[in-house]
């Protein structure tokens, strides 16, 4: 299959196009050339800007597109609007983010309440209104690929090349032994996903012509289990010190 990736040089769109080419497929990239130019010399790559400058995209045809960077409403409907009449299968990669917290539920699945969008008036997308506006970038994919969207909502991500670094400290953390100083109580729970196992489900979706949305996070652990299996993986001896983030924090407020 002929694929169109929207970034493709940064953590999960890294993954994502070398899960493509270890299946076979034929990756074409959309990006500013800035980021690891030098990854996949193998590939076509096309230079734009998505604010602004689709123009290598034109008159181009692709069985899917993955869009892994698409944060504000009005450049995934540029893209999408563009690419409509050429692209089989639109592919978005959105958030858990997008779901109502504050309504009281036991579990969350892809017919949870979801966040309000009515009022939103900014472009701060790693803001507060982050899954506001992944959430209006969806409804524009749904609304230019009537049958044709694919929407993944991955909770935390892990794996090789994150630069938030929020699940390997942890593994390098207990890797290097002694007093742990861990945020949170031993039975709280924790959750991510492996890259990996996204950039795999989602050339799933594509190549079984799959519609519809999907949450894409992982097994729920406890604090005590993750870093048990930080420790057992590294052979490390560690002291794991519990704290309430909040009250550590306020008792700790002015202490040098």
């Amino acid at each position: 299959m002929k694929l169109l990736i929207l970034g493709g040089t940064s953590f999960l769109g890294r993954h994502c196009v070398a899960s493509a080419l270890s299946r076979g497929h034929e990756v074409t990239l959309f990006n500013r050339n800035k980021t690891n130019s030098d990854i996949f010399p193998q590939v076509e790559r096309l230079v734009g800007d998505r604010d602004g400058n689709l123009d290598a995209l034109l008159g181009r045809k692709w069985d899917a597109v993955i869009d892994v960077n698409g944060y504000l409403p009005r450049l995934v409907r540029d893209s999408a609007q563009l690419l409509q009449a050429n692209i089989g299968r639109y592919l978005y990669i959105s958030t858990g983010s997008v779901y109502d917290l504050s309504v009281p539920i036991k579990s969350i699945d892809e017919n949870s309440p979801l966040l309000a969008t009515e009022n939103i008036n900014t472009e701060e997308f790693f803001g507060p209104a982050h899954g506001e506006l992944k959430l209006q970038c969806e409804k524009v994919v749904a609304e230019y690929f009537p049958g044709r969207a694919t929407i993944l909502r991955p909770g935390l991500i892990a794996g090789p090349y994150d630069s938030t670094d929020r699940i390997t400290y942890w593994v390098d953390r207990v890797a290097r032994g002694g007093e742990v100083l861990v945020p949170a109580k031993p039975n709280d729970p924790i959750q991510f996903i492996d890259a990996l196992d996204i950039a795999e489900f989602y050339l799933l979706t594509i190549e079984n012509n799959i519609n519809g949305i999907f949450n894409t996070s992982g097994e729920i652990l406890t604090w005590r289990e993750w870093l048990n299996v930080c420790q057992q993986a590294s052979g490390s001896k560690v002291t794991l010190t519990w704290v309430d983030d909040a009250n550590f924090v306020q008792s700790h407020l002015g202490v040098p």
